[in-house]
């Protein structure tokens, strides 16, 4: 049977996204809403062609007493298509404020650690055209910035899985026509009908805008598509400044020099400002627009101001320069076993590998913060002055390998401590942005 006009824009997008790197093995995102199943559909057909293997994946939120029901429904479609199914539950907490923000986090979260523990580094989401606008108009109307008005891009990297969107150039009407074709059901989410989401009331505006002269979804998306443009090329201009000014240390901080935020526009300014949050933290960090500009204002244009904290990072005046380092908040650095793993991530930061045998591994080492306590221990065993120099807030927020209340090992510093017989040469950490 010949493939549908749909189907080959489809298998084109997706080509595109995906590149020659391919993958072998697809994680597909299903609500079980039309969107997403003709997602799951056409994926199908194009995982088929090209001999990759999907696995698609159901987040029940629990949100309401139907979403139970509804993942076993989705389950049961997918076992019709031949095709492996996964029913994912957030348990909560719920909470009874931005619970959308909150879900779909959540979800993110758990399909994201679905897929890397089954090894797979792709997820496939079914956002298409009229979201993408909805998501412009929502954030137009809240004060968003370039970056934010740029709203969903093809592909993203979020917990560490690569998001790819090949249906935002999809009108929902035509996936919906796809399906009628093809005899599938899908779901109707009657979220999608309550007036207190914002997303809801933003759909009749779209409409509306539709209406006027000259206008349509289509000349809409063009304005959202050069908006992305323009908001694509000041991060390429706001990398290459990074790139060039800022200074990554293997002991998990940046160091710029003074000139390099007051010597650029305000908007790359503050996207370096990101940049450098996010590289300190690990991974991508949302931040809010309006904190970091007062923040901004506060260190760079008024300058009352030489530490400031945001996003579990100081931003702090040092030497000649900045300094942007981890700051742990009342939350404090997080613990964790060591008991089975050979490598594993410690608070987003550093990649940590034992390479022990695995008859040799001790399940009580703990990967927990240096702290006040292990400093004075390395400072016994005559660290380099180079360590000895690095700020408190930086030396004491760093890992170390932790056998109850001794410190094993420091593999980020020079000293051999006298528990070495447990740790010589054994743990390799490296700092996530310097990989």
């Amino acid at each position: 049977m010949a493939e549908s006009t749909l189907q080959q824009r489809f298998n084109q997008k997706l080509d595109s996204l995906i590149g020659l790197a391919r993958e072998r093995r697809l994680a597909v995102a299903v609500s079980g809403g039309s969107d997403s199943m003709a997602l799951a559909l056409l994926a199908r057909h194009w995982a088929a062609e090209n001999s990759v293997d999907l696995e698609i994946l159901t987040v029940d939120h629990g949100l309401r007493p139907a979403s139970k029901q509804e993942a076993v429904t989705v389950g049961g479609w997918m076992k019709l298509l031949d095709l492996p199914h996964a029913s994912l539950v957030w348990d909560g907490p719920h909470p009874t404020s931005g619970i959308q923000n909150a879900a779909r986090e959540a979800r993110y979260r758990l399909m994201a650690a679905y897929c890397k523990a089954r090894n797979i580094q792709v997820l496939l989401l079914g956002h298409q055209l009229e979201d993408q606008l909805e998501t412009f108009l929502m954030r137009f109307s809240k004060g968003s910035g370039l970056e934010g008005l740029a709203s969903m891009r093809e592909e993203s990297q979020q917990f560490g899985i690569r998001l790819l969107r090949p249906l935002l150039g999809f009108k929902r009407q035509e996936l919906r026509d796809f399906l009628t074709e093809e005899k599938q059901s899908w779901l109707d989410d009657p979220s999608n009908e309550n007036p207190q989401f914002t997303r809801t009331q933003i759909g009749p505006i779209l409409s509306d805008l539709q209406a006027l002269p000259g206008s349509s979804l289509e000349t809409i998306a063009l304005s959202v598509e050069r908006v992305s443009r323009a908001s694509i090329a000041l991060q390429e201009v706001t990398t290459l400044r990074f790139d060039t000014f800022c200074r990554l240390s293997p002991y998990g901080f940046i160091q710029f020099p003074s000139d390099t935020i007051p010597g650029c526009p305000k908007e790359v300014g503050l996207r370096l400002l990101v940049l450098a949050i996010s590289s300190v933290r690990g991974e991508h960090m949302p931040v809010k627009l309006q904190s970091l500009e007062n923040i901004y204002e506060r260190l760079f244009e008024r300058e009352t101001s030489v530490s400031e904290t945001i996003a579990g990072v100081q931003i702090s005046k040092f030497a000649k320069g900045w300094l942007v380092s981890r700051e742990p908040g009342r939350r404090g650095l997080p613990e964790i076993s060591l008991a089975g793993k050979t490598e594993t991530v410690w608070d987003q930061r550093f990649q940590i590998i034992d390479t022990a045998a695995e008859k040799d591994r001790d399940p009580l080492l703990l990967i927990k913060r240096i702290g006040p306590i292990g400093w004075r221990h390395l400072q016994a065993a005559n660290p380099s002055k180079a360590e000895t120099e690095l700020p408190a807030k930086v030396r004491n927020n760093l890992p170390a390998v932790w056998l109850g209340d001794r410190m094993v090992a420091a593999p980020l510093f020079s000293p051999v401590l006298d528990q070495s017989v447990i740790a010589k040469d054994r743990f390799k950490m490296v700092f996530k942005a310097l990989i």
